[in-house]
């Protein structure tokens, strides 16, 4: 899960808390039961949830990926805080369970990881009111970036993340130039929508691509 925000406000009410905590406790509990691999063109895959040890290669990612690859997906750089200011952000979140509550909206996240290490992440951002919700996906690596993780591992991820949830559908709504990532929504059969404009706190507004996914094609 990707927070760039300088605060954290987890003054909530207290059902809500509680509700999120029964889903997210669902999802510790399918995860842990499952405990999911998959056959990769580079090996073994464990899908987890994220784990502390995590933090550092996610801020690598965060800080150390070239400015222009980060603009390109859609990232606000300039908003970023000091790495450190960040790093503090991510760990303190281990003391609430993993979970974080931005204003009233849980979000939800697994890990993918390659021989012992975290590459990458699947986040789950359920849509307010509605059973629907949308996704975000990275691989933290660029080295390991189209080398054939995408499909398996996405929709493995989102599989999970959406029977956990209770979600029907979700929507991905890459930048249209992310031509990478426009790819794999048609490998992996999602549906196209049309053009739309992405906006959101921690990006910059861009131009996208919006993909329907379903959990029955999944």
């Amino acid at each position: 899960m990707l927070d760039l925000s300088n605060h954290i406000n987890f003054n909530l009410r207290q059902s809500r808390e509680f509700e999120s905590r029964l889903s997210y406790s669902s999802l510790i509990k399918k995860v842990a039961i499952m405990n999911i691999q998959i056959e990769t063109p580079l090996g073994i895959v464990e899908i987890r949830l994220p784990v502390i040890g995590d933090v550092e290669a996610q801020m690598d990612y965060l800080y150390e990926s070239p400015r222009k690859y980060l603009l390109g997906i859609g990232f606000n750089v300039d908003s970023f805080p000091l790495r450190s200011v960040q790093t503090k952000i991510m760990r303190e979140r281990f003391k609430k369970h993993h979970l974080l509550l931005k204003g009233s909206a849980p979000i939800y996240e697994v890990n993918i990881v390659l021989n012992k290490k975290a590459i990458g992440q699947v986040v789950l951002i359920p849509d307010l009111g509605e059973m629907t919700a949308h996704a975000h996906f990275h691989i933290w690596d660029q080295n390991l970036r189209g080398k054939g993780l995408g499909q398996s591992v996405l929709k493995t991820s989102l599989a999970l993340l959406m029977d956990s949830q209770n979600e029907d559908s979700i929507y991905i709504e890459p930048h249209r130039k992310n031509l990478a990532m426009n790819k794999l929504m048609k490998k992996c059969g999602f549906k196209f929508l049309g053009e739309c404009i992405y906006s959101s706190p921690r990006t910059l507004e861009f131009p996208a691509n919006r993909y329907l996914v379903q959990k029955n094609i999944l």
